[in-house]
């Protein structure tokens, strides 16, 4: 073998080698963003409790008819968590779930007083949730617990939100943020993961969009596995 041979032979060796190494790194950088954004996300799941309704169909009156429960069962909800001096998520599941009976006669009243027969049910449960944006608070894809709250056929379009802390009902206005709740979160989640749900979007660094990103692909996993 020639020394220019031996040499060329030497440069693709250590080009491979570099190749492998940087491709081990890679794995190892995303393994670690995946185990610190599943770590994260599973904290953020078990600090909020939320809302699923989802809606007899994607009719204009059935779709608004969604909307009116979901007022009335958030008002509701509001002065049960009062009445029961509910301060934790332990203890706002818990009131829903003593008050069961309470919240269904709530949206059963909404649905019969707009002239229909659908029938309100509601249970405590995991549910899987999409990505969802409260104001600078975006809560990723993952599994939570919930109220869930379906109506008639429940074929139609869902509405998602946060039961408890309260991010979504503050004085009778949907989708805004309540500044209690958002103390709630900062008290109770570590930096990183309450820093991950509240920089915005146009702040956001490129390792936050990263486990965003990977906690879909995983959360997408998932749901295929159900399937």
């Amino acid at each position: 073998m020639s020394k220019k041979n031996g040499t060329v032979g030497s440069v693709r060796t250590a080009i491979c080698f570099a190749m492998l190494a940087l491709t081990f790194l890679f794995l190892g950088v995303v393994t670690y963003e995946a185990g610190s954004a599943v770590k994260q996300v599973q904290e953020v799941s078990s600090t909020v409790f939320r809302l699923h309704i989802v809606a007899n169909s994607d009719s204009e009156e059935d779709q608004d008819l969604k909307l009116q429960v979901r007022d009335a069962i958030g008002e509701e909800m509001k002065l049960m968590l009062e009445e029961n001096n509910a301060l934790t998520r332990e203890q706002a599941i818990e009131t829903v779930e003593d008050n069961m009976d309470r919240l269904v006669s709530v949206g059963q009243q909404v649905v019969s007083d707009a002239g229909y027969d659908y029938q309100v049910d509601a249970v405590v449960c995991c549910r899987p949730f999409p990505t969802k944006e409260y104001e600078d608070i975006t809560l990723p894809a993952w599994d939570y617990d919930c109220l869930y709250v379906t109506i008639g056929e429940a074929v139609g379009r869902n509405w998602w939100c946060v039961l408890f802390p309260r991010l979504c009902f503050t004085d009778g206005i949907m989708g805004t943020v309540d500044q209690d709740g958002r103390e709630y979160l900062s008290e109770n989640l570590s930096t990183d993961a309450y820093d991950m749900i509240t920089v915005n979007a146009e702040e956001k660094p490129a390792r936050v969009e990263v486990r965003f990103k990977i906690v879909e692909i995983i959360q997408g996993i998932k749901q295929a596995f159900r399937k």
